[in-house]
């Protein structure tokens, strides 16, 4: 869920099926680490060492959608 309680959505960049479920909203999308994939939408996605660490423990289950993902990164960058 967003920080206003709303499901995310996030949109998928491929046609493949998604494989992986966000631990933080909910929702299905598709991990291209997960699925041996040559890309994924996160790998191109820069992360302050101290939000990587936070991700780490907070959600040690595995990855989130990019639409979690760029939510964290935008409330990490007004809290700084």
């Amino acid at each position: 869920m967003s920080a206003q309680g709303q499901p995310q959505t996030p949109a998928p960049t491929t046609g493949l099926a998604p494989n992986s479920h966000c631990p933080r909203c909910g929702g299905d999308f598709r991990c291209g680490a997960v699925g041996g994939d040559a890309h994924c939408d996160c790998f191109g996605t820069r992360l302050t060492d101290a939000l990587r660490q936070q991700l780490a423990r907070d959600y040690p289950q595995g990855c989130l959608c990019m639409g979690c993902l760029r939510e964290l990164i935008r409330l990490s960058a007004s809290s700084a």
